[in-house]
């Protein structure tokens, strides 16, 4: 509220010319600014005449420091994540720099899958593929409940695949 304003609301208060929305806006602009020393007779005045005021606006102004407080820690918690997380990074890119991975793409997966699926339809309940290095280990699951165990790699440097049978 603009000094204007509130001489203004003083005068009118001090003159019985106010409605109780005027008092209410004086009562809480005293409730949370200092009086001036001539403001001052008349601020105590009007917060005796609204305590209820003080006590609202003490409330909201420590709502506000709570909330505040609640937004800066979740800010620090945010910050503190965000920068385990570039050092778990980091730190994984220099203990790990030269991971390989794996030669073939998903469809060629697709296809080594459905080769051995082929092999004994009948028997064969599911097939699942995990990469290891550049080859992937292609595991039947048959319906007695076996495993059969299969390594497709790609010979030397050209594109054809070659599936070979495991032991387990």
């Amino acid at each position: 509220m603009n000094k204007e304003l509130r001489k203004s609301l003083i005068e009118k208060y001090l003159n019985a010319e106010t409605d109780v929305e005027q008092e209410l806006m004086l009562a809480e602009w005293f409730a949370t600014h200092d009086a001036g020393p001539e403001e001052e007779p008349v601020a105590r005045l009007i917060l005796a005449e609204y305590p209820e005021v003080g006590y609202d606006a003490a409330g909201r102004e420590f709502d506000y420091i709570i909330a505040s407080r609640k937004r800066r820690m979740r800010a620090v918690r945010w910050a503190y994540g965000f920068a385990a997380c570039v050092a778990v990074a980091v730190g994984l890119a220099l203990f790990f720099p030269h991971r390989q991975t794996c030669d073939f793409n998903g469809l060629e997966i697709a296809q080594g899958i459905e080769r051995i699926m082929f092999l004994d339809m009948e028997n064969v309940e599911s097939v699942t593929a995990c990469p290891k290095g550049n080859n992937v280990i292609i595991t039947a699951l048959m319906t007695d409940g076996s495993k059969c165990s299969y390594m497709m790699s790609k010979d030397g440097g050209t594109s054809a695949v070659s599936i070979t049978a495991m032991n387990d």
